[in-house]
């Protein structure tokens, strides 16, 4: 029984508008039954019900001179409620109006409301999820949950990830790219979400560091996960993400960039130093403690071992790489720019992100949580009303300030639930003629080549 509740406890909740593992209808009704089958009755077919066995159904439906949308709904009617009637729940409506379809869901499959997967994963859709949540707190739901199952969808919720139709998406990135085209002075700000697609873990997601920290303690390692990533950050090659960044601070239309990352990828892309912050150091940087020169080097700055080494007095760690500084008359030591917890950001460095994200009256943020401080601040410090744009799998802080409403009643800004990458494909579409995106993006093949020439430079 332990064994059973530990292995329970190793979970992850995904959302997905369209579930990819769970036909959400048959996980309604059943897994034993049709669910066009039980709609109708073991008996009917389900067209023939539905239309009449002498009658064709599509013309029947729409009719030879009507269009089948307007039909079915009528011009002036919403098609869910002509379909479900005000007072029902569509969801209700379709399993039977005899049945509560919450109370199917939590009685079926045994004793549990989930059908947790291998590795404690879960797929739902957006009502099946909030009903879930509202379970855990709600004694008159009509979930019924255990309390290791109630336990266990409360810490899904602190790492549930979300991902909004590709139609949405779709909307959305024609939005931003108006925003984009039309900003005064758009400003870039990412996190570790836009380096997972490159073979990089993040922190917060459903298998992040942090995550499998807090699995770890609370839970003890049987409730970790299995998966690790093995990538080398020397390995690690710019996503599309990155290289959409690039085109559009080229194209003039991102001003700055804000980065939480320390892999280096930005930098490996292109973008100029002179254009960037990376508030929390660069694996590939290292700095002079003596005279703040700093060279940027081909492979990862990690710390040495050695007499030279020193601890930090804030994050205790030592920072000294071993190396040297080279500039004439100093030979002081090299230290790598990694912030680690504890220490202060580097002066220089924050000081420019809020000179640029002062002047800013929109920003984009992908691939972060915005849940560190000071990083976090840095994207509300512009033009009011601002323009803020977020891509991210989970929610943040900052998802009500997308919303913010212009004179006309409409958002200023976009909130998208997803992948960085499939956004700036739809973004990047919006931006660059059809030409135009056929060129850069058949152009990866060969900047994949230039990167890895850079990262095997001679030491």
């Amino acid at each position: 029984m332990l064994g059973l509740m530990l292995e329970l406890l190793r979970f992850a909740i995904i959302m997905d508008d369209i579930g990819a593992d769970i036909d959400w209808l048959e996980y309604l009704v059943g897994a034993d039954n049709d669910w066009l089958e039980y709609l109708v009755g073991a008996d009917n077919d389900w067209l023939e019900y539905l239309v009449g066995a002498d009658n064709d159904w599509l013309e029947y439906l729409v009719g030879a001179d009507n269009d089948w949308l307007e039909y079915l709904v009528g011009a002036d009617n919403d098609w869910l409620e002509y379909l479900v009637g005000a007072d029902n729940d569509w969801l209700e409506y379709l399993v039977g109006a005899d049945n509560d379809w919450l109370e199917y869901l939590a009685t079926s499959k045994g004793s549990k409301a989930v059908n947790w997967k291998e590795g404690g994963v879960a797929f739902f859709h957006w009502p099946c999820w909030a009903e879930l949540v509202r379970a855990t707190k709600d004694t008159t739901s009509a979930i019924t949950l255990s309390d290791t199952e109630r336990s266990m969808i409360l810490d899904a919720k602190k790492t549930a990830e979300f991902h909004d139709s590709d139609a949405d998406i779709c909307l959305e990135a024609e939005k931003i790219a108006h925003i984009l085209q039309h900003a005064r002075y758009c400003i870039g700000f990412t996190g570790a979400g836009i380096s997972t697609a490159a073979g990089i873990g993040d922190f917060r997601g459903i298998n992040g560091k942090w995550t499998e920290r807090e699995k770890v303690k609370n839970y003890g390692t049987k409730g970790a996960s299995k998966f690790k990533s093995a990538a080398r950050v020397d390995t690690l090659r710019p996503t599309y993400t990155h290289e959409a960044l690039l085109k559009l601070q080229e194209m003039g239309l991102l001003k700055f960039l804000i980065s939480q990352n320390t892999d280096g990828l930005h930098r490996l892309s292109g973008i100029p130093a002179d254009k960037l912050s990376e508030l929390h150091g660069n694996t590939f940087v290292e700095k002079c403690e003596t005279c703040d020169a700093r060279f940027e080097r081909p492979f990862p700055c990690r710390r040495g071992n050695g007499a030279f080494e020193i601890k930090c007095k804030r994050c205790k760690i030592n920072h000294r790489t071993g190396r040297r500084c080279s500039k004439k008359g100093c030979n002081g030591y090299l230290m790598n720019t990694i912030i680690n917890f504890g220490d202060y950001l580097e002066g220089n460095v924050l000081s420019r992100a809020i000179d640029e994200a002062s002047l800013s009256d929109a920003v984009l943020v992908l691939g972060s949580t915005l849940r560190v401080t000071p990083a976090n601040n840095l994207i509300t410090m512009g033009d009011r009303p601002m323009k803020l744009i977020i891509c991210n799998r989970q929610t943040t802080p900052h998802d009500e300030d997308c919303k913010v409403e212009g004179p006309h009643g409409h958002a200023l800004g976009s909130r998208v639930f997803g992948d960085c990458d499939v956004l700036m494909k739809s973004v990047m579409a919006c931006v660059l003629k059809p030409d135009e995106l056929r060129v850069w993006e058949d152009g990866r093949q060969a900047r994949m080549k230039q990167y890895g020439q850079k990262r095997s430079a001679p030491r």
